[in-house]
């Protein structure tokens, strides 16, 4: 009987010992599993993810290569407009026997000099403004730096206007010259540019076409010495 007793219990030992192996193995397999789905969903989130860098870079690219394509068309309708003015552009070139004995002014704010008749009055300020007025104001021109709403400004006071251009030290010197708010004279308004950049502005009046010729004498001592 006892044997009988002592064999049923190895068995009951054994069963719930198997019972607990495959447990064991049941929840180890869970367990992987599990963590296989998880390496499943990040292998799925990680090729999404790279989907979308690959779609944002490839926008990012498309966007620079149309932003240079842009450029591009800029730069090269400024070259073709430049080449334009050039084959208008009339050179003006100081005269000694006329300049000789004129005055020199130099402005470092704008990096020119100009020459000017022994009479007139020059005025300058910091920030880089240089005035040339005839005693009677039959001529005044201003040199500034380049600035596009200034010379807008400039322009839509002007009426009956007529395109002039230059070419004044190797730089192109252009614009309009009209009426301009008194009956009598001429106003003027000049841009003065290099590689198709604008760097000075030129402005002023003239009283009568007499005195144009002194204007272009003016323009043509400019040196632009940046």
């Amino acid at each position: 009987m006892r044997r009988s007793f002592s064999i049923v219990i190895w068995i009951l030992i054994g069963a719930i010992a198997s019972g607990v192996g495959i447990g064991f193995f049941l929840h180890q397999a869970n367990t992987d599993r599990v963590k296989l789905v998880q390496q499943t969903n990040q292998a799925k989130a990680e090729v999404e993810l790279a989907k979308k860098q690959s779609v944002q870079v490839t926008e990012e690219a498309n966007a620079k290569l149309a932003a240079a394509e842009k450029d591009l068309k800029t730069q090269l309708e400024r070259v073709r407009q430049e080449r334009k003015l050039f084959s208008q552009a009339v050179p003006l070139r100081p005269s000694a026997t006329i300049t000789k004995y004129w005055n020199t002014n130099l402005s470092l704010p704008l990096g020119i000099s100009i020459q000017s008749p022994t009479n007139y009055l020059v005025n300058t300020s910091s920030s880089g403004l240089l005035a040339l007025n005839h005693p009677y104001n039959d001529l005044v021109l201003n040199v500034a730096p380049y600035s596009s709403g200034r010379e807008y400004e400039l322009q839509q006071i002007l009426s009956n206007t007529s395109t002039v251009v230059y070419l004044i030290d190797e730089h192109l010197v252009h614009g309009w010259i009209g009426t301009g708010t008194e009956p009598y004279g001429s106003d003027f308004v000049l841009r003065a540019q290099t590689d198709g950049t604008a760097s000075h502005l030129l402005w002023g009046r003239i009283r009568s076409d007499a005195i144009r010729k002194t204007l272009n004498d003016i323009l043509s001592s400019l040196d632009f010495r940046s």
